[in-house]
């Protein structure tokens, strides 16, 4: 649980800076106000979908990311209809905040596993000089 609240907030926070650059490159600063609470609940909807993603236990790496990202989509856009984000701002610029996202959230997902394996080998290393030491 504790990895998946990380996950919710990194990637809210990583939301919110998009849509901030959005705003300061636009020029707009009604962006923000309007998308803070939108955006913390898409993320919060999407981190319980791709759980529920994980445990269907989707066998071909392929399709559970194509599936994660149809979904993510699907959720962003859906709550950028509900709440009007596409009224004064095109759809490429949710999806392609979205896609940013998505990518760099992989990204750190990898860099965590990573270091994971690298402290797992590590501790395999050491078990093993103890038990040749012995």
């Amino acid at each position: 649980m504790k990895e998946w609240f990380k996950n919710f907030l990194s990637t809210t926070a990583l939301t919110l800076i998009f849509v901030s650059c959005f705003a300061v490159i636009t020029g707009d600063t009604t962006v923000n106000l309007l998308s803070i609470f939108p955006s913390v609940a898409a993320n919060l909807i999407v981190h319980i979908g791709l759980f529920a993603i994980k445990w269907l236990d989707i066998k071909n790496f392929l399709a559970e990311i194509v599936i994660e990202v149809a979904f993510v989509m699907a959720i962003v856009l859906a709550v950028g209809f509900f709440v009007g984000w596409f009224r004064e701002y095109e759809v490429w610029v949710t999806v392609v905040i979205t896609l940013l996202v998505f990518a760099l959230a992989c990204l750190l997902n990898i860099r965590r596993v990573r270091r994971d394996l690298t402290a797992i080998n590590e501790e395999i290393q050491q078990l093993k000089a103890r038990q040749q030491a012995q």
